[in-house]
């Protein structure tokens, strides 16, 4: 190749004038260089350690709301506590913490046995041709090892540890610290047990400078940058779950940034 540009006057310039703009590029690439470490200081001081979210295991991003939970108390610590049953007083969903882990046959693991006490009806949906079922009674009872923390007489280090060990967000408060006290619960609905990891997205966050830079890179391409966005305006506190558009303020960083 070099032969042939040497032969070639066309090529010849251009390869010359390639060479001569070497110092040129180099200067626009320091100034970028600034401009990202800029922007990817600020990113840090946003959003550093607030990217993390609670994620069924295998699964997707939870919703607090479908599970019973208050938004402002699903944190690292309820998600890091790995298993929970959840169920459904009255008309409300609700969880509670389990010392199991591991599949069981049927509705039973380490943390709690559930027998279902009242058949659940069973019908076909000839709107949505799908069976569904409705109604029906489980009793779910919390193993000695359950019980023992949901009883706790140091119930601070007992939140400290494992979060919020019971929730009903639509159901009183007495119902749900029952069923604290007493370790037995009976739901409207089937119960389940959730396993949970406290875990960063996919591709982003911004705990270094490294990361942070990369993220501004991903977002001057404009490939899923608003995935990115949306996810920094739920961001909360570190050590809290995303809560839906918590801090839209957050757009500005980001649409500030790819103007200039």
């Amino acid at each position: 190749p070099l032969r042939v540009a040497v032969r070639n006057e066309g090529m010849k310039l251009v390869v010359s004038a390639l060479f001569q703009a070497i110092p040129a590029i180099a200067h626009v690439a320091l100034v970028c260089v600034l401009f990202y470490l800029v922007f990817g200081i600020l990113g840090l001081n946003l959003f550093m350690g607030k990217m993390h979210r609670c994620e069924e295991v295998g699964g997707e991003v939870l919703a607090p709301l479908a599970f019973g939970i208050d938004e402002k108390l699903m944190t690292r610590q309820w998600c890091r506590a790995h298993t929970h049953v959840v169920g459904c007083i009255g008309a409300s969903k609700a969880s509670f913490f389990s010392a199991g882990g591991g599949g069981g046959a049927g509705i039973g693991e380490l943390g709690w046995s559930c027998a279902q006490d009242v058949a659940a009806d069973v019908g076909v949906n000839t709107a949505y041709n799908r069976i569904e079922r409705w109604g029906g009674q489980w009793t779910c009872t919390a193993s000695s090892a359950t019980a023992a923390v949901l009883n706790a007489s140091n119930v601070q280090e007992m939140t400290d540890t494992y979060g919020i060990l019971g929730s009903a967000c639509y159901a009183p408060r007495s119902h749900v610290a029952e069923v604290e006290r007493s370790g037995v619960f009976v739901s409207s609905c089937t119960p389940m047990f959730l396993h949970t990891q406290w875990v960063l997205p996919r591709g982003y966050d911004y705990d270094n400078i490294g990361h942070s830079m990369l993220v501004l890179f991903e977002t001057a391409t404009l490939e899923m940058w608003p995935s990115i966005m949306y996810h920094s305006v739920d961001a909360v506190e570190e050590g809290f779950h995303p809560r839906f558009n918590h801090n839209p303020a957050a757009c500005i960083f980001y649409v500030f940034f790819i103007i200039v």
